[in-house]
């Protein structure tokens, strides 16, 4: 079965509108003229009049907030030579500032890894767009100026960004839940399935047994608000299921049979024998099983304990900010 799920994206908000806390921007960003045989980088700039003190926040990984500090390290202190590369940091889906008198954070959100920093106060910049015709003598070993395989030109860069204003108390939830709605953008569902080499449509009849829409509605039903799962054929008889909790604070626990019961991958493997559901836990990139993976750990002085070792049968308990990978067989 070939399952394609579109969601329509809001509009962008007016650039000068500050009607609402939250502000969606979406920009095309064309080539960048070089003609001047001048390299140009394009950045959003949001200026704001909270006071920050040189501190900003930025995801690791989409997962994991770390503190910045304008030109700052933990633990050593840098021979700062060039002020805005060395405060530039990776953003894979958010860059924020807090103003603690007045209880504030200004979040910006991307649809993409970008580079970003907070270089003045009250402000974060994300560099969005760049081309340059020498090399930065920063690891890549050629300049960046990538250009369309087509007309060879520049290339043009679609972007979207949401900038959010919350309390800072309040800050992880609805960050969490922009970053699902961005990585998960599911709105509808078109089926079709593949017989002797064609792409056909699949029938009302055949639609009615299958009854994805229900099961992806089930599903949803069973899962956290901020939790997700991703499901993909594997081999024969096996699919792969990611869950992931974006929950920053708490920890969700899930009965797998339950959350992914037999009935479903019954429809979504077709005629598959579905008595005996049985499952092993993966390694993220599930090319080995979580146990083959832990036996090849380096072995520290200190013990190792591995969280999930005692998991009830069945029982799947997912960390805060935290990713695990099964393999589902029937």
């Amino acid at each position: 079965f070939f399952f394609l799920m579109i969601r329509r994206p809001p509009r962008s908000t007016q650039s000068r509108s500050s009607a609402a806390s939250d502000v969606y921007k979406r920009q095309h960003l064309y080539e960048i003229n070089v003609e001047d045989l001048k390299g140009k980088e394009v950045v959003l700039n949001v200026k704001t009049k909270i006071q920050n003190g040189k501190e900003f926040f930025t995801d690791d990984n989409g997962l994991v907030v770390l503190r910045r500090e304008l030109n700052k390290r933990e633990g050593w202190e840098p021979n700062i030579t060039e002020p805005v590369s060395a405060n530039y940091y990776p953003i894979h889906s958010a860059i924020s500032i807090v103003d603690q008198k007045i209880d504030k954070r200004l979040i910006v959100m991307n649809d993409r890894s970008q580079g970003g920093s907070s270089l003045t106060e009250g402000e974060i910049e994300v560099m969005i767009h760049r081309r340059t015709l020498a090399d930065d003598n920063e690891g890549v070993d050629e300049p960046l100026d990538e250009r369309d395989p087509v007309t060879q030109k520049g290339i043009e860069v679609q972007t979207s960004h949401y900038i959010l204003v919350v309390d800072a108390s309040d800050q992880q939830m609805r960050q969490r839940r922009q970053q699902m709605q961005t990585d998960n953008p599911l709105y509808s569902v078109i089926i079709s399935r593949r017989e002797n080499g064609v792409q056909q449509q699949l029938g009302q009849e055949q639609l009615s047994k299958l009854n994805a829409l229900e099961i992806f509605k089930n599903l949803g039903q069973q899962l956290n608000p901020l939790t997700s799962i991703t499901i993909r054929y594997y081999y024969k008889n096996e699919v792969v299921a990611r869950l992931t909790n974006l929950n920053d604070k708490e920890e969700v626990v899930y009965e797998l049979e339950s959350l992914l019961n037999k009935t479903m991958f019954g429809k979504v493997l077709g005629d598959a024998n579905t008595d005996g559901l049985s499952w092993e836990e993966m390694s993220l990139n599930t090319i080995e099983t979580r146990a083959e993976m832990q036996s090849r750990r380096i072995k520290w002085t200190q013990d190792f304990e591995d969280q999930h070792a005692s998991d009830v049968s069945g029982q799947v308990k997912l960390e805060p900010l935290e990713i695990r990978t099964y393999r589902l067989k029937i």
